[in-house]
């Protein structure tokens, strides 16, 4: 396989023999790794960390910010910057969680990415390197740098306690349908929208006067998971097209088509669109249910994806780092 694999994976033999001997779609899948994308809040990721895997994390951020020139502390980095150093992050805490799990002998059959999740879920299952995946997350920047000088301003949002139909009414109703779009639906309960700035508030507004439990600006600055965005993506599409993907050691199923993918190239198509296209994230839990699914294993370290995700089986269960 191509890239870096952690010394860790050396506890994982059997299962990996496992998985090229039966094959990926004969497989028995019982444990899902759940892989986040970018927080709200980044900065407060290793606070969840244990003492020792904090050593990993901060030898890990080190490196990494040291090679894009970032500043360790999220907020003494410019503007631009600063989203990068957050994306950067949430993505390195999630691969010192997953080798945490793996450590402790919790082993993945099958795993899903939400939002950059995928980027970080391919290098934890060893698709690409992790300096792949992070040259992946930097690329952003480019699209960052597109949207400002355009002129455009974006966002995204969630609201609470409203289903995605009485969300593509409320956009309907609201005359936003040219400037805001679901970008993710996460559960029966939880919607994230995407569009731009103006027309995000709008929805948002409507949805408390509609009744919605919560309804959250997220002031991302970006439009992830729309078409709008896809004029400002051209280099980051280009290098992710230019980049080599292998056979993911484990399964991945898409938060878009829900498939389950077990290639190279299928991962490699996932990739290139992942930015601008919405997610049909319950769903993929769903999925994963179906192909009997019984715990799932939040990788974020402040178990984020287990606060937005719901299951539909009762004897199904989401364990968090710290549970754990």
């Amino acid at each position: 396989m191509n890239g870096k694999i952690a010394v860790v994976f050396e506890i994982d033999t059997a299962c990996q023999t496992k998985f090229y001997q039966t094959g990926a779609v004969n497989m028995n899948y019982h444990q899902a790794f759940l892989f986040n994308g970018i927080g709200t809040k980044p900065e407060r990721l290793c606070q969840f960390l244990s003492s020792r895997d904090r050593i990993r994390y901060e030898t890990y951020i080190h490196d990494t910010f040291k090679k894009y020139n970032l500043r360790t502390k999220i907020s003494e980095n410019v503007e631009i910057d600063r989203l990068i150093a957050g994306a950067l992050t949430s993505a390195i805490a999630d691969r010192v969680v997953f080798e945490s799990y793996l450590e402790k002998g919790i082993v993945p059959d099958i795993g899903c990415g939400y939002s950059s999740g995928l980027t970080n879920a391919c290098a934890c299952f060893s698709a690409i390197s992790f300096d792949t995946s992070y040259d992946i997350i930097s690329c952003n920047k480019k699209t960052v740098d597109a949207i400002a000088q355009s002129g455009n301003v974006f966002d995204m949002g969630v609201i609470i306690g409203m289903d995605a139909d009485s969300v593509r009414e409320l956009i309907q109703a609201t005359d936003e349908s040219d400037r805001v779009v679901i970008g993710s639906i996460n559960s029966k309960i939880c919607v994230m929208i995407s569009g731009y700035e103006e027309g995000i508030i709008h929805v948002l507004d409507a949805a408390v006067q509609e009744g919605a439990l919560k309804a959250i600006k997220m002031n991302a600055g970006i439009a992830y998971h729309t078409p709008f965005i896809a004029p400002y993506t051209r280099e980051f599409t280009d290098f992710i097209s230019n980049t080599t993907y292998s056979d993911p050691k484990y399964p991945i199923v898409s938060a878009f088509t829900n498939q389950v993918m077990t290639t190279a190239e299928e991962l490699h198509r996932e990739d290139q669109i992942n930015v601008i296209t919405s997610m049909q994230w319950e769903f993929a839990i769903a999925k994963m249910e179906e192909l009997g699914v019984t715990d799932f294993f939040d990788t974020s370290a402040d178990g984020a994806i287990k606060k937005f995700s719901r299951l539909k089986k009762r004897s199904s269960k989401i364990h968090t780092y710290t549970d754990v």
